[in-house]
């Protein structure tokens, strides 16, 4: 669905928002490539945007996957005072980086077990976790994926300080918490800044907005959202004109931007300047 709307608007469309995951990005690069549009992602991170999307100028919203991992990686092992821990990642591109970072801050001891979509393999993966007796887990997967893998580390006795459940900031979208219930407490995630009720600007004047319109506080991918509408304007502003270069000239020249999830500047790979808290 995400590559086939793309695919319509990509043409008379100087930038384009989307790919809240990395799946979604992935299906509309190739017609971004085509129409050689800006894309701006408020979700998708990892290591293997910097291939896939080579022929696409890209800005990302989101903390890199790496850095996310080094921070959950740095908790696990200060905080928690753990040396091991199992991974259960969703099948390349989006787990791939949280693995390697993970086995790199950990080496020799982390357990990877492959999230697959057959139910028989997921109960492999309770099995296994069972069997393996680690004192924590990462999930690395989004989406319904996500859902699924915390309810398998659930069924395998995970959750609470005793045995935590580690994620990365996917976990703050609302629809997913939504989706898994109670399965979704107590569990560990990273996130950049953000506080609805913090007093400051734009922030509060985004939240007071959002709350006149919808009737609930606006959750980290809303602010996202409206940090990438803005930064465009003012990328237009600043790189003179409405163009696919012009705006990535602005895109470029941004240094003093605050917005409502806090500054946004981008380093040259096109990923934002961020570095996430641990919750």
């Amino acid at each position: 669905r995400a590559a086939q709307l793309t695919r319509g608007i990509c043409d008379e469309s100087p930038a384009i928002v989307g790919g809240v995951t990395g799946a979604e990005l992935a299906a509309m690069i190739p017609a971004v490539a085509r129409c050689r549009s800006l894309m701006l992602s408020v979700g998708a991170s990892g290591e293997w945007l910097d291939g896939a999307a080579e022929d696409v100028r890209l800005y990302r919203l989101a903390p890199d996957a790496e850095v996310e991992a080094a921070s959950i990686a740095r908790f696990v092992r200060d905080s928690l005072d753990l040396k091991t821990l199992a991974i259960v990642a969703e099948t390349p591109p989006f787990g791939e980086s949280f693995v390697d970072e993970l086995d790199e801050q950990f080496p020799g001891t982390v357990v990877v077990l492959r999230l697959s979509t057959e139910e028989r393999a997921l109960s492999g993966v309770v099995a296994q976790l069972r069997e393996a007796r680690l004192p924590a887990v990462f999930v690395a997967a989004e989406g319904h994926g996500l859902v699924r893998a915390i309810q398998a580390v659930r069924a395998a006795g995970f959750g609470g300080w005793k045995r935590p459940i580690l994620r990365s900031s996917t976990l703050a979208s609302a629809a997913l918490l939504e989706a898994m219930g109670e399965s979704s407490n107590g569990i560990v995630f990273t996130q950049t800044r953000f506080d609805p009720l913090e007093e400051t600007e734009p922030l509060q004047s985004f939240v007071g907005r959002y709350r006149a319109r919808y009737g609930e506080l606006p959750d980290s991918y809303a602010a996202r959202g409206y940090d990438v509408i803005r930064v465009l304007a003012t990328a237009r502003e600043k790189g003179g004109g409405p163009s696919a270069a012009e705006l990535e000239k602005g895109m470029r020249g941004l240094t003093d931007f605050e917005g409502a999830t806090g500054p946004v500047q981008f380093r040259e790979s096109g990923e934002v300047q961020r570095f996430p808290r641990v919750y």
